[in-house]
């Protein structure tokens, strides 16, 4: 168990060493030395080489987690998915594995996190249901700063209105470097001679890139996107949990029910049941989202409560939701009830 906390632990390091790093690229930060000390560590322990250089570290952190000479890493992280990927950073993997870290303050979902937070604490249900609205519209994913600026007057709290700004980053380059993404809305960007939205190529699964159309703002106007984080964190999932939304109108569904407690609500004859939606590349990374939480904090999973996936993913991954149970501790299956929109539709119609 201590070895698995700090295997989290150094990825994390050697995260939030990225990130720093990008700010100063003549200065390594001390939490990527941190990182590179525990990787060293970890390969010492299970008798392997290590990366004596930082050259060699990088060059490492692009192959699958498998080849690194840790094997009690595939307990925390895929051990086929890399935490590099060229051309974009962090690796889709690498990003699920942060976005339920306990303490990701230095990457972009946080700011999420923070308006959730602030909302409980303030009762701002409908504030907080307004705030995942507006970033789960693909027509708010790029903005002119005036138009950004004009449509967060839909927001009465400052706090509020603040941090879904803080969502935002200026686009710094042309606008002629960037395509629109059909399907979300945001920046595609030419990566080895192609269009690409995200790291995982998400969107050309739902609609092609074969018509792309440029930005029609002016040059000289301040462009503001969505950032990386929140496109694939809240963009991204906000589009398939509004049209799941959709499909369950029939059942008297409330998204984003008790300030997040689950994203969607249904009356299903007698009863309500609550809907989590999911969305993770990897299903041991999923499972491991409930292997790392207390029986006490699954304990609201008990009850008339369904963890739903994108059907995509099944269609990505056949053996995807058997996957996700062979990873998931079997302590934890009592709490768990992991299924597809269709399978979800169907039952519902059972509950009927």
């Amino acid at each position: 168990m201590q070895a698995g906390i700090e295997l989290k632990e150094m990825l994390y390091l050697i995260a939030r060493g990225i990130q720093d790093w990008k700010k100063n690229w003549m200065h390594v930060p001390d939490s990527f030395y941190k990182g590179h000390s525990l990787f060293i560590k970890h390969c010492f322990l299970s008798n392997n080489r290590h990366p004596n250089n930082l050259y060699d570290f990088i060059h490492l952190l692009h192959r699958p987690s498998a080849e690194w000479g840790i094997p009690a890493l595939a307990e925390v992280f895929p051990n086929d998915a890399s935490f590099l990927s060229e051309g974009f950073g962090f690796s889709i993997e690498a990003d699920d594995f942060l976005e339920e870290y306990e303490n990701p303050q230095e990457f972009d979902q946080s700011v999420m996190k923070e308006i959730l937070l602030y909302c409980r604490e303030q009762g701002l249900d409908e504030e907080y249901r307004k705030a995942r609205s507006f970033l789960s519209q693909p027509e708010n994913a790029v903005l002119t700063y005036y138009n950004l600026v004009k449509k967060l007057n839909v927001f009465e709290n400052l706090k509020v209105k603040e941090h879904v700004f803080s969502c935002y980053e200026i686009l710094a380059n042309s606008l002629g470097n960037y395509r629109q993404c059909p399907h979300c809305g945001w920046t595609l960007s030419l990566i080895k001679g192609q269009w690409k939205c995200n790291k995982e190529y998400l969107c050309e699964y739902f609609q092609s890139n074969a018509n792309l159309k440029e930005f029609s703002f002016m040059e000289s106007e301040k462009v503001y996107r969505l950032r990386a984080g929140i496109q694939r964190y809240v963009l991204l999932t906000g589009i398939f949990e509004e049209n799941l939304y959709q499909r369950l109108r029939q059942y008297d569904a409330i998204l984003y029910p008790d300030i997040d407690q689950f994203d969607i609500q249904v009356q299903a004859g007698e009863k309500a049941i609550n809907i989590d939606m999911k969305d993770y590349k990897s299903p041991k990374t999923l499972a491991n989202v409930f292997n790392n939480k207390s029986n006490h904090d699954l304990e609201k999973y008990s009850y008339d409560v369904y963890i739903v996936i994108p059907d995509y993913r099944k269609q990505l991954n056949s053996r995807y939701v058997e996957q996700f149970y062979a990873h998931l501790q079997q302590v934890k299956h009592k709490y768990i009830k992991l299924m597809t929109e269709r399978q979800l539709l169907r039952k519902l119609k059972e509950e009927e």
